[in-house]
C-alpha cells in the first residue's frame, strides 16, 4: 500500500483500492507485516499490531552442508520486474521457480533440496516479502532485494542484498 508522503506505484494504488472495498466490521483484529503502511491502512480499518507473518515449525531446518553446485529457489508469481532479474539468472544457475500452488510438504521438499532462496519484489519498490523468513527458517542462504522494513535483518550479515540481475 502507498506509504504516506511516498511516491506511489500503480500496484500500490490497486492494493489501496482493494483495501477500500473491505468491510471493517468483518475483522475483529488486523495485523500488518509492514509497520510503514499502518497510517494508510488505519484510515480504513484499525490495525492491532505489526509483525512478520510467523513461519510454521515444520519449515525450520538446519543449514545443510554445501553442495558442489548450488541449487537456487524462488517462490512467487512472475512479474516483469522479477523476470528481469530471474531470466538472466536462469541461464547461469540451477534455479527452480515455483510460480504457484506449491505448499506444505511439497514446498518443504523444494526447500530441503535448495541451498539459496531468492527474494524479489513484485514490482520495483522495496517491501518485505514473507518468503524471506521461510527461506531463513529452512536454513537457506537468503539473497534479496533491499527489504523494507527490515524486521531486524541486516544486509551483509543475515542475507545478501542485490539490486539488479548482475549482482
Amino acid at each position: 500500500l502507498p506509504r504516506p508522503g511516498s511516491p506511489s506505484h500503480p500496484d500500490l494504488e490497486r492494493r489501496l483500492d482493494d483495501l477500500g472495498n473491505v468491510d471493517p466490521g468483518s475483522f475483529d483484529r488486523l495485523i500488518c507485516f509492514d509497520p510503514l503502511i499502518v497510517p494508510t491502512v488505519e484510515a480504513i480499518v484499525p490495525v492491532l499490531q505489526t509483525m512478520p507473518i510467523p513461519v510454521a515449525d515444520r519449515y525450520f531446518a538446519p543449514v545443510a552442508a554445501p553442495r558442489a553446485r548450488r541449487r537456487i529457489l524462488f517462490t512467487g508469481r512472475s512479474t516483469d520486474h522479477r523476470e528481469s532479474i530471474l531470466g538472466p539468472a536462469k541461464h547461469v544457475f540451477e534455479l527452480a521457480h515455483l510460480a504457484h500452488g506449491v505448499t506444505d510438504e511439497r514446498l518443504i521438499e523444494f526447500l530441503s533440496d535448495s541451498d539459496v532462496g531468492v527474494n524479489l519484489h513484485n514490482e520495483a519498490y522495496p517491501t518485505f516479502e514473507n518468503r524471506a523468513c521461510v527461506y531463513l527458517a529452512a536454513g537457506l542462504l537468503l539473497v534479496s532485494e533491499p527489504l523494507s522494513p527490515e524486521h531486524g535483518l541486516v544486509a551483509g550479515s543475515d542475507f545478501l542484498e542485490v539490486r539488479n540481475a548482475d549482482e
